[in-house]
């Protein structure tokens, strides 16, 4: 366990956050709030678990031995501390800068507002009838947004997203038909999560994320699901869960089965990932955002700092509900 952690969590502790978990889990399982509290933070001293941990994971279902499997807010703290050199963060958070350096593997037109013209951007909207705007260094979706060019006076649009700092605009990208059946309205991505020791690749996760509710993107912040892909066979396994851990065997808006999906490229996604971790030999921790289109995989983003939520989320971990954690420390013995 990492003392500075515990410190860490004494001295900043959230107490307004921490009652409102215990709350939360008490109308889930009616347990007394006090015994809630003290063991929420238990959890927080033991393994490191922050309040969403606990209440994302469920936490309170799990006993001990179980606990301990799972990839808390700590754990995943300190694999990124260990294994991504932070002045090299910019490389990922930038997506401007992340799109030059990985322009092998972008495969689609874009432009930064930053350091184009706003010529440049007139001739993009000539080119292209709908395109996607979003910050250089949004995260979960935030200020994405899909525009048709043709509805649109392009000359407010480029002052529109300017105020808006979306300073990113690209190309929409054209899925594979096979993944668009499964939801149309969002391209849906496939979560690729690496750890590279001693030049030896480990997949350690893997899921396709989906939209729904009629929304344009896959993130679960915005009302998706994440479904679990078996790496070795590169298809879907089990159910989707959303982040009020819905469970869904099928679609809602499209009635298809998600369980049993093969995804088209899988392989090609995996190989790619793999010849783009090299671009960036001091990050060995990245969580891979990838699209799969009609002539094969392409890359939206990586992440640095993988954010860990998703992971673990209880309808996947069914039936033995052991966590990823032993997976990750295996990939560091490689």
């Amino acid at each position: 366990m990492r003392i500075g952690f515990i410190v860490s969590r004494v001295v900043h502790m959230d107490y307004r956050s921490l009652f409102t978990t215990a709350n939360e889990i008490h109308k889930l399982n009616g347990k007394n709030r006090l015994s809630i509290l003290a063991d929420i933070v238990s959890c927080g001293m033991k393994y490191e678990a922050g309040y969403m941990d606990y209440l994302i994971f469920r936490m309170d279902m799990l006993n001990e031995r179980q606990r301990a499997t799972y990839i808390t807010r700590g754990k995943n703290n300190y694999f990124v501390r260990t294994l991504n050199k932070k002045e090299d963060w910019h490389l990922l958070e930038d997506k401007a800068e992340f799109y030059k350096l990985f322009s092998d593997y972008i495969k689609r037109d874009w432009l930064d507002l930053e350091s184009c013209s706003k010529d440049d951007f007139l001739r993009f909207c000539q080119t292209h009838d709908v395109l996607i705007a979003k910050p250089k260094d949004g995260i979960h979706g935030h200020l994405v947004e899909k525009v048709i060019t043709k509805d649109k006076d392009p000359q407010k649009l480029y002052d529109y997203f300017c105020n808006n700092k979306q300073y990113l605009i690209e190309e929409v990208i054209s899925q594979h038909p096979k993944i668009s059946a499964i939801y149309p309205k969002a391209v849906n991505s496939l979560r690729i999560v690496t750890i590279k020791h001693d030049e030896h690749m480990s997949y350690v996760y893997g899921c396709m994320r989906i939209g729904n509710h009629g929304n344009s993107v896959d993130n679960l912040n915005h009302g998706g699901m994440a479904v679990i892909i078996d790496m070795d066979k590169g298809e879907l396994k089990g159910v989707g869960a959303d982040r009020e851990l819905k469970e869904y065997q099928i679609h809602p808006e499209t009635g298809f089965v998600l369980a049993g999906f093969k995804i088209p490229y899988f392989k090609e996604a995996l190989d790619m990932v793999k010849e783009a971790s090299k671009l960036i030999p001091n990050i060995n921790y990245v969580g891979w955002d990838v699209a799969i289109s009609e002539k094969g995989p392409l890359l939206i983003e990586a992440n640095q700092y993988p954010g860990h939520d998703i992971y673990q989320l209880p309808p996947h971990m069914k039936p033995d509900y052991i966590g990823l954690y032993p997976r990750f420390m295996e990939a560091l013995k490689k």
